[in-house]
């Protein structure tokens, strides 16, 4: 591995930032809002309008423009880039709106990856994940703990209520 490489594998650990600042917009619908707003508004009127701290703002605001999600004009005002309009408002169909704020779910949970290897307990775990294949949770009826895997070609008969019980 030559050192290219290396940085290239170590910028890995800062790209959660990106995904973050996405996040962020997504969590706050902030699309939707500069939308609303004929797609321009300024960090002010938007702070104002959702009680935001405006300074915070700017700086997620001036993020995502420099990431290429929304633009930035002289005048600033922001306004949501032409590719990511349908993508970043909560009303169109073909919203991505979900899809992020459950992936900012997923980041805040493997977040806690280092915390729940030291101490499974943390999380409501009872027994190590590498007890698990072995000796399933307690809490399980005793015949669902030692059931043998079905595999069916048929999803309505594994996804039934009483296949489920």
């Amino acid at each position: 591995m030559t050192s290219h490489d290396a940085f290239d594998r170590l910028r890995t650990a800062s790209s959660f930032q990106e995904a973050c600042v996405l996040i962020a917009a997504a969590e706050l619908d902030l699309g939707t809002h500069i939308l609303e707003r004929s797609n321009s508004v300024t960090d002010a009127d938007l702070a104002s309008a959702l009680k935001l701290d405006i300074r915070a703002l700017t700086v997620l605001l001036d993020a995502l423009a420099g990431m290429e999600f929304f633009t930035k004009s002289a005048d600033a005002h922001y306004s949501v880039a032409e590719p990511f309009i349908e993508l970043l408002d909560s009303r169109h169909p073909a919203t991505f709106i979900p899809m992020l704020r459950h992936q900012g779910t997923c980041l805040r949970n493997w977040s806690q990856l280092a915390r729940v290897v030291t101490d499974f307990r943390c999380c409501g775990i009872k027994e190590p994940a590498c007890a698990i294949g072995r000796n399933l949770p307690e809490s399980l009826p005793m015949e669902r703990r030692h059931r043998k895997p079905v595999v069916s070609s048929d999803r309505r008969r594994t996804m039934s209520p009483s296949f489920l019980r």
